[in-house]
């Protein structure tokens, strides 16, 4: 299994064809359960987890064996790291060594919040009055601020500028404050990390590719929904939730 695998990949649980990993345990769950063998059931795996897939996977699995949900556990990376701090002696005894490494942006949040924009993309109604977000800084003004080449912003702003309405009404829906909450720690933790690594004479063209290309390779569900990722990036920009703007 690859270090940015995830529970939501269709290797793992493809939910349109019911093939992978989970599927092809599923006879050995349910003979174990009519064997009075089986109460609970809890995987725990190295993969990233959301929220997301957690309830899709226990909603499937409750389905197939009638187990209650409550009956039903994953654990992915981020619930085995607040495992580990919350038993720490446990860390110290399996005797960790963190390795060296440069400072990286973590996915999770950005990733929990496309995939549940995605899946209610199809369903979002969208005025056709609704305004654009508001941009705090002018482009022209944000571009020149963060030295984004002109050619770059004009291809960004016709590939997505038309997205970021859909984005506003899904992020500023109250259903979905624990993804605007989300959002808002993705763009925390990417603005700070663009300060630090921007240097002099680097062009934002550079840093947003640079961005995309992290979070992709350390995401499969970002990986596999690349134009939506870029818009939200595209989206963090146009509202100046990343990058210099004239209020700094």
């Amino acid at each position: 299994m690859g270090l940015n695998a995830s529970f939501s990949d269709k290797t793992f649980f493809n939910p349109d064809t019911e093939t992978g990993v989970l599927p092809d345990e599923l006879p050995r769950i349910v003979e174990m359960i009519r064997a009075g063998e089986l109460d609970n059931y809890l995987v725990v795996s190295n993969r990233k987890l959301t929220g997301i897939a957690q309830g899709k996977l226990e909603t499937y699995l409750h389905g197939k064996t009638g187990l209650p949900k409550e009956q039903l556990g994953f654990l992915g990376t981020s619930q085995l790291d607040d495992l580990l701090a919350l038993y720490p002696d446990v860390r110290s005894r399996l005797n960790f060594r963190p390795l060296d490494r440069p400072l990286i942006v973590r996915p999770d949040e950005l990733a929990e919040t496309i995939e549940a924009f995605r899946d209610a993309l199809a369903e979002l109604d969208v005025p056709v009055s609704k305004d654009l977000p508001t941009a705090r800084t002018p482009f022209e003004e944000k571009n020149r601020l963060n030295n984004m080449s002109e050619d770059y912003a004009k291809k960004l702003r016709s590939l997505y500028l038309a997205v970021t309405k859909q984005i506003d009404v899904f992020l500023s829906d109250p259903k979905n404050e624990a993804f605007q909450a989300a959002y808002h720690d993705a763009t925390e933790e990417f603005s700070l990390k663009i300060i630090e690594f921007q240097k002099e004479g680097d062009t934002f063209d550079s840093i947003f590719n640079y961005l995309l290309d992290m979070l992709i390779d350390r995401s499969s569900t970002l990986r596999s929904n690349q134009r939506l990722t870029r818009a939200m990036l595209f989206y963090m920009y146009w509202t100046c939730d990343i990058g210099t703007n004239a209020d700094a």
